[in-house]
């Protein structure tokens, strides 16, 4: 008897599984059939639910490993997860700064002599990985995990340069403190990402959000016409779809062969570059290049309605099944560079034998790439061919030349669906199915894309922590912070001189040093909440500053304090109490371990500190280390002070005052005035 059996693709070899707690895994079967699991000589089962669902559970373990686990049925079906850790698992989560890369040749990622040293060190085997893919679902929630996620060893180089720097270091930190316990890290973030998108819809209703339920529902009445409609910006969008009109018709003799002669079955592959599927990731010289590869479809295939998937194709596409266009995608569907790619085949095309599948891939920026499965499937059988495997042929049709054309505007189009980020579109996708796992707590590194909203971010932030906290079943499950760096505006490749700052007036109401004080305040009023903070670490001219280590050492302090128990220093110096003295505000510093110092300076620098009178009038002030615990904070044309500010600005430039922990002095401010 034949039986249908699916394991959450959560659970692969090399996983870690969080310590002392029942072990649950759960996934699909025939209805009725049992399913059993073995694990360290125990033998649980649990029976598929009319839904088709099972979930059954293994009892706790210590840490150790490395075990398999066998998952079978009584009709043959089986599957083996092998070389599994019992330890602590922590999940990572947020916008670009978490999900920074270790490495790649684009995009967010350390200093290329930094990364390759830390991709070499591969000798403790006791630390895993588990990078969820992109993946976006408005409509439903998720059991399966994206494609292409899964488990990876520190020896997998590949997978290890897409891996949160944050969390690598994090995890090499609790592996120093406690070299027993293996660590498992999870990271699952998006660049860019609001804090919206990933909280559960059951807590926005919960929480009577109704704006942002009425989002939602808009959203899933979209039509196909909809998720391509754009917002107002409309000389933005026409300036950027100028450009791709140019890009496409760059060379029109080329393109004119291309789509006659090399678009054929038994195109001639002569001059064609053999490629393994591997090595189509690599970035390539941007303009249109092809990929060829011939399959053999059996005879059970036929008749069936079969399709294609791609992980995802960057940046746009055109698939053919030999000579048959049977998809597309283009900068008109939202989120096209990441979207993953489903097309089907024309029933009658699909014969025994063989076939061409091409891939015309349009690549904008030298980065384009293949990435996830790739996958032809049948729907009758369930079946599917593995794309990867065997030789693919390469040709470029042609290569832009940037000085005719210009480089692609670097603002996208803005389409509906996106305009502020869909509520609960990316909880659904990566974080439920994540939620079979038990963890020990959670890092979020998340908040650039919400500054403009720091007390609507107030209650959301809360809103997170107490929906994450319910998913997983523990109210006091380890939330640690990461609050925002020093940044003044993304502008890499064309940066400020240092001294930019010297003419600016103090300016409270900027959108990141609010949000910062959202973020303190969180640490401040909800119980196992840590905050980490990095206004020392930033960068002016860059969102993403490189110095990951140190936001990993600070959020592991904070985890050994709220999730191991162990009292170590993790709290940054604050302002505890000011007095009026001198003609000046003295400051009394808590936190300062046995002294304050500064940290590469004899002096405070300037634009640090801010005083105002009773008029709440700011102005620059100077300050002078006067005690172990003590500031004192002056401006000349402040006479009578009252309050104070220090570090209150997007980049403050001198954030260089420490406890003797080695931790800054954070942001803070005295006054009670309405920001936001």
């Amino acid at each position: 008897m034949k039986t249908g059996f699916l394991v959450n693709n959560a659970f692969t070899d090399h996983m870690v599984l969080q310590r002392n707690k029942p072990i649950r895994i759960n996934g699909f079967a025939t209805p009725f059939v049992a399913v059993y699991a073995e694990m360290n000589g125990v033998v649980v089962s649990a029976r598929a639910a009319k839904d088709y669902s099972w979930e059954l559970e293994l009892p706790p373990l210590n840490a150790g490993g490395p075990y398999d686990i066998r998952i079978y049925t009584a009709h043959g079906a089986s599957k083996k997860i092998r070389d599994v850790l019992i330890g602590d698992v922590w999940l990572c989560s947020g916008q670009s700064n978490m999900e920074f890369f270790i490495w790649r040749d684009e995009g967010c990622c350390l200093v290329e002599k930094e990364a390759k040293a830390l991709m070499a060190d591969t000798a403790d085997m006791n630390i895993r990985f588990l990078r969820v893919d992109h993946s976006i679902n408005p409509l439903v929630e998720c059991d399966m995990l994206p494609e292409n996620s899964y488990w990876s060893l520190p020896t997998d180089s590949e997978r290890l340069a897409w891996m949160s720097a944050v969390g690598y270091y994090f995890g090499k930190e609790l592996r120093k403190f406690d070299p027993s316990v293996p660590i498992g890290v999870i990271s699952s973030s998006w660049g860019g990402t609001r804090i919206e998108p990933w909280i559960p819809e059951e807590y926005y209703r919960k929480a009577n959000l109704t704006a942002k339920l009425d989002y939602l529902a808009k959203v899933r009445e979209c039509t196909s016409e909809d998720y391509a409609k754009k917002t107002a910006d409309k000389d933005n969008d026409e300036k950027f779809f100028a450009w791709i009109d140019s890009f496409n018709n760059f060379a029109p003799e080329k393109t004119a062969v291309a789509l006659t002669e090399w678009i054929k079955p038994d195109a001639d592959l002569s001059s064609w570059e053999r490629k393994e599927f591997a090595g189509i990731v690599e970035p390539k010289t941007p303009g249109i290049t092809w990929y060829k590869k011939e399959i053999s479809l059996p005879e059970n295939f036929v008749g069936s309605q079969l399709s294609v998937f791609f992980g995802a194709l960057n940046d746009e596409d055109e698939v053919f099944f030999d000579d048959v266009k049977i998809g597309e995608t283009t900068c008109h569907t939202v989120e096209w560079w990441a979207m993953p790619r489903l097309y089907m085949i024309p029933v009658e095309k699909a014969t025994a034998g063989k076939h061409v599948i091409s891939v015309r891939l349009k690549d904008h920026n030298g980065s384009g790439n293949f990435s996830g499965g790739a996958y032809l499937c049948s729907s009758a059988t369930s079946e599917k061919i593995d794309l990867k495997q065997g030789e693919w042929y390469k040709k470029n049709e042609f290569a832009v030349d940037f000085e005719k054309i210009g480089r692609r505007p670097g603002n996208l189009p803005g389409f509906v669906l996106f305009e502020y980020g869909i509520p609960s579109c990316l909880y659904n996708s990566m974080i439920k199915p994540l939620t079979v796992l038990e963890i020990s707590g959670v890092l979020w590194y998340q908040g650039c894309s919400n500054a403009g909203e720091p007390r609507e971010y107030e209650g959301l932030q809360k809103l997170l922590i107490e929906a994450w906290r319910g998913i997983w079943k523990n109210p006091k499950l380890p939330f640690l912070i990461c609050q925002l760096s020093a940044w003044y505006e993304q502008r890499p490749d064309n940066r400020y001189p240092d001294n930019f700052w010297k003419d600016h007036e103090p300016n409270a109401k900027n959108g990141f040093q609010r949000l910062r004080e959202v973020q303190k305040l969180a640490a401040e009023e909800i119980e196992n909440v840590g905050l980490a903070v990095t206004i020392d670490i930033g960068d002016h001219s860059d969102i993403h500053p490189t110095n990951k280590h140190d936001v990993a050492k600070r959020l592991a302090a904070c985890a050994k304090n709220f999730y191991y128990g162990v009292d170590v220093p993790y709290l940054c110096p604050d302002c505890e109490s000011t007095t009026e003295k001198d003609g000046g505000l003295l400051l009394k510093i808590k936190n300062v371990g046995d002294s304050l110092y500064l940290k590469d300076a004899t002096e405070i620098g300037e634009h640090m500190f801010e005083l105002a009178g009773a008029d709440g009038v700011y102005k620059w002030a100077q300050a002078k280390l006067v005690g172990k615990d003590e500031i004192f904070v002056f401006a000349d044309d402040v006479a009578e002070p009252k309050t104070v500010r220090y570090a209150w600005s997007p980049f403050p430039p001198f954030a260089n005052i420490y406890s003797s922990d080695d931790l800054p002095l954070q942001p803070f401010r005295t006054d009670t005035e309405e920001l936001y």
